[in-house]
């Protein structure tokens, strides 16, 4: 009995894994060091919004970069919003 348990166990090991996540699209950012934090806000049949926040330098108005992506992760549009320092972000 534990021969044969042990025999069905093995066959099962070998046998291909169908859990797998499949992803259906990439989208890379260059990293800087002055890049904070992001936020992905999903668009739901129209894409996704990046939202990222640049660290402000002295005597700056932190900046936040918004990028739209269409379904496939290609980039549609960015821009820049400058946010008053009184601002919470």
């Amino acid at each position: 009995m534990r021969l044969l348990l042990n025999i069905l166990l093995c066959l099962f090991s070998l046998s291909p894994l169908v859990a797998q996540v499949k992803h259906l699209g990439r989208y890379e950012v260059e990293h800087r060091w002055n890049n904070e934090d992001y936020l992905v806000v999903s668009n739901e049949d129209k894409g996704a919004l990046l939202v990222r926040t640049i660290a402000a330098e002295a005597n700056k108005n932190p900046t936040v970069l918004l990028t739209h992506l269409d379904n496939a992760l290609e980039e549609t549009w960015s821009g820049l919003i400058e946010i008053p320092k009184r601002f919470f972000l």
